[in-house]
Order: C-alpha cells, then structure tokens, then sequence
C-alpha cells in the first residue's frame, strides 16, 4: 500500500507538518532514550503500523480512547497512531489520587483503554486492548483504511491538572494544538539542530506540548521516562547534550543551584523554556547571572488553549521582567474588569481574557463549565494582570488569590513576592485560610533555605515595614518540601487540607 496516498487527504497541521519532517529528515534521530533511539523514518513506520492494528482493533473516527501507557515512546507514537486513523486519544494520569481518578473515568465514560500493563487497579470496568511492543511493531505489516482529518476534528481531551480543584476534561482540534505547537517552536527558534528535553510527566499538558513541538520543529527529541531530582537534573542535561529544556520555574531554580560561578557547567543548554508556574523576578535575575549565554523563555499557558498563550522574548528580559509576554501568532490578550467586564485600560489590574484561533471546543461533558468559561470575551481565565503601552502581560495571580480579611483586600502574590525578595526562604506560597475573628487570613507555607533558620519575629518585623497591615501574615507553616502537581503547580488544595483537619 502507497502510505503517501493515504496521507494525502490530511488536514491536520499536525499530521501535515510530521508528514514533511518524515519526508525531509527520514534518517535523523527523532526520539531518544536511556534504552533506544528511532530516526524520523521509523516514527513514521512505527506510527503507521500502530494505527494499523488500531483500526484492525474497531477503532474508528472519532472514537474516544483511554491512554494508559507507561513508556513515553510508545505512548507518543500511539497518539500519533489514533491522529492517523481520525480517533481521539483521552489522556489519563493513572497517577492520580484514587478520588480524582475515579473521577476523570466517571467523566471521560470511555468505552476502550489502550494500555501497556493488564493489572493496573482502577480500570477493570473498562474494555481494554494491549499494545504490541514498539520493538516489534516495526517489522509488522497491515493493512489500514483511508482516513480524512480535518484541522477542525477533535485531537485531544486533555484533562487539567486538579492544583486546585477537580481535574476537567478539554476538547481540543487538531487547529488548535498544531497552530499552538508551531507557533512555540518558532518563538523558541527550535531547528533539526536542537536536542529538546523535558523534566515533566509526559501525561501532563505541558509535557505532551514540549514534545510535539520539538518533533514538529524537527529536532532530536530526548523522551526519558523517569522524573530527575534537583541532584540529577543539571547531569542529565550534559549527558544527552540537550541544547534546548522546557521546565517548570521550581527546575529553573534547580539549575541555578547547580553551579556556583557562570559558565562552569551546561556550555551546550541554549535555551530553555519555563512554564507552569510563577516564575519569582530573583529566580529570573540569578538565571541570567549565572547563564549568561541561555536564552530563558518565560511561557504562560492553559490546558484551554492548547498549551501556550504568551511568550516573554528574551531580547526584552531586563526590561520587561516579571512580564509573561505577548500573546503567541493566533492569540489575543484582553484586561477586563472582574466585575463588569469592561475592557481596561493599560496599567489597570482586571481579569485575564483570551480570544483568537486557539481556544478549545469546550469541556467534555460540563456545558455549563464551559459556558461559564468560554465567554463573549473568550476564554475567561481566572488570572489577574495588567498589561503595559507595549502589550506586554503582567500577571498578578488568580482572581482567588485576591480576598477580604475583615472587610480589606488582601493579595496572596504581592505577600508572596514580598516574602521571596527577603532571600530567605528557598520554597513559598501564600494562601488564604480561614480565622474565626477575621474570617480569611493570610497563611506561608515555606521551605526555609539550607543553613538560614526561621525566626518569626524578624520576618514579620520586615514585612510590617513593607506590606500594608492587612496582608501581614497571621500564621507560618515550615515544610520540607511544598506539593506540586508534575506540572510544576503548586497543589494548592493538599495545603488548605494541611489546615483544615
């Protein structure tokens, strides 16, 4: 069978761009691992086959399945396989408290898993079919039918991390992820010559985004499937010769412990893209200190659009630092008033809104999440910000994290930023918590830094001279470390429960 006629019907900037990269780069080294590597030419042969026995399978168009695939190749390439053939891979972290778990299967209603190991618990209600090793699927031979996708198909259900709440699932199109796939990789500048590597569970949004973009971009892309430590991280990046990393702004602080002077380590890390979190201004300044010749991309995103929304270019990092941005090819960023939704002017604190081409199709199954979401305005975020003359963003945390303390409004990010400029503590986040006199108060969850001890005291001594009274912190909490989802996100909802019981 001619596989180029069955392609060429494809539509999908997805498939239409590895279509050109297995073409042009056929022998090139595509996927990397501890175990194997797979040149452009057997990602594509691999894919096929899979996609193949799928269909053989029942799969059909548009068919709904459950990915429960523990290898990182295998579990790309059988996405690729489900594109291929017009099914829709659901995207499952069996790594999920068993609540939550329960809940995005109750929610997805699947009626097929894909998986890798038969004894997972949890998932024995499900119909499910084991995948053929990627050893073997390479010299296989089928037969597979001739599929039409169209960008405006549904690619994925992609479900959000749960940081604070119950994770949702979002339908996105194969316009939405393509466009916002490309469009990182020319913001990255990510060529045949790059090796991208990543440091976040590949089940996760921004892992499955890191990925697809370096093999759009035709770079070699280094898929290990276990997480580093901060001991490990640095070592890993000089051992694949990564030029390129995509991390969360808790491993931008990894690498600048790694090294005590600039240019001691990592002469071959170009650049590296942070994503997922808040990226502190002090962390900015010491990465840049210490890898003077990294570009760092500060990257704010969404599951709800497809992954990236804005990108903060390097070339403007001293001037517009603590900016997330401008908002990728496709996107468009407005302010709004929480209370109104009037369009803001420039300088003023509002809602975050996004519009354009990269918006999803909507939450599976929740109308009314999705009505409550997706607005006249476009998606409706969540995140406070401002934007300046330039139309550089500048975030200033949730619409939640702004709350009254006896009839005051008192911002969680400002104490948050306040406390991080102290330089004493290595790990913070500041959270509202309830007080029978107050009624919310604000809380610190805090790592302290090796060898600086924690005196109450003084801490609230220099914050009173800072901060307004109202956003003094009434209460401390040391830790050894703070909860994060694997997208780097703090599990906000695992410190209220700290509190609570």
């Amino acid at each position: 069978m001619n596989m180029k006629q069955k392609r060429k019907y494809n539509r999908s900037p997805i498939l239409s761009t590895l279509e050109k990269r297995f073409s042009s780069l056929g022998d090139k080294v595509g996927l990397l691992n501890e175990k194997m590597s797979l040149n452009y030419k057997h990602i594509d042969r691999a894919s096929f086959y899979y996609a193949c026995e799928l269909a053989d399978n029942g799969i059909k168009k548009g068919q709904l399945c459950g990915l429960i695939i523990d290898s990182q190749l295998e579990f790309f390439i059988v996405m690729l396989a489900l594109w291929r053939i017009g099914a829709v891979p659901v995207i499952i972290n069996s790594d999920l408290s068993k609540e939550k778990l329960h809940t995005v299967l109750t929610d997805a209603n699947l009626s097929l898993l894909l998986m890798t190991d038969q004894k997972k618990d949890g998932f024995n209600h499900i119909n499910s079919l084991m995948i053929t090793p990627i050893e073997r699927m390479v010299n296989e031979k089928y037969d597979c039918p001739d599929i039409e996708v169209s960008e405006h198909d549904l690619a994925a259900i992609l479900y959000t991390s749960g940081s604070t709440g119950i994770p949702k699932g979002v339908m996105l199109s194969h316009r939405v992820l393509g466009r916002n796939f490309l469009a990182a990789g020319q913001q990255l500048k990510l060529s045949e010559n790059d090796r991208w590597l990543f440091n976040i569970p590949f089940r996760f949004t921004s892992a499955i985004c890191h990925f697809w973009t370096g093999l759009m971009a035709g770079a070699t892309v280094i898929a290990l499937d276990r997480m580093f430590f901060p001991a490990q991280f640095s070592g890993i990046i000089e051992d694949f010769h990564a030029t390129g990393v995509g991390v969360s702004p808790i491993q931008v602080r990894w690498l600048v412990k790694s090294i005590e002077r600039p240019g001691e380590r990592l002469q071959e890390l170009k650049k590296v893209m942070a994503s997922g979190d808040t990226l502190h201004k002090q962390t900015w300044q010491l990465f840049i200190k210490k890898f003077p010749h990294v570009e760092l991309h500060h990257v704010y995103g969404m599951t709800e659009l497809g992954g990236r929304f804005c990108f903060l270019d390097p070339s403007r990092a001293f001037d517009k630092i603590g900016s997330v941005g401008k908002p990728i090819q496709g996107a468009v960023c407005t302010v709004r008033s929480t209370s109104t939704g009037k369009e803001l002017p420039f300088g003023k604190i509002g809602e975050v809104y996004a519009s354009g081409d990269l918006l999803m199709d909507g939450y599976y199954r929740l109308p009314e999440e999705t009505a409550g979401t997706l607005t006249e305005y476009g998606i409706k975020t969540g995140d406070l910000g401002f934007m300046d003359e330039e139309g550089y963003l500048f975030l200033q945390g949730r619409v939640d994290d702004m709350f009254k303390s006896s009839g005051e409004k008192v911002s969680t990010v400002l104490i948050e930023q306040t406390i991080m400029n102290l330089d004493i503590f290595h790990d913070v986040t500041v959270l509202a918590v309830p007080d029978k006199y107050l009624g919310m108060v604000p809380m610190v969850f805090f790592v302290p830094k090796e060898n600086k001890g924690f005196n109450r005291s003084k801490v609230i001594g220099k914050l009173r001279a800072i901060l307004p009274p109202s956003h003094v912190p009434h209460r401390f909490l040391e830790l050894s470390s703070l909860p994060r989802v694997g997208s780097g996100k703090i599990a906000k909802h695992k410190l209220i429960d700290m509190v609570v019981r």
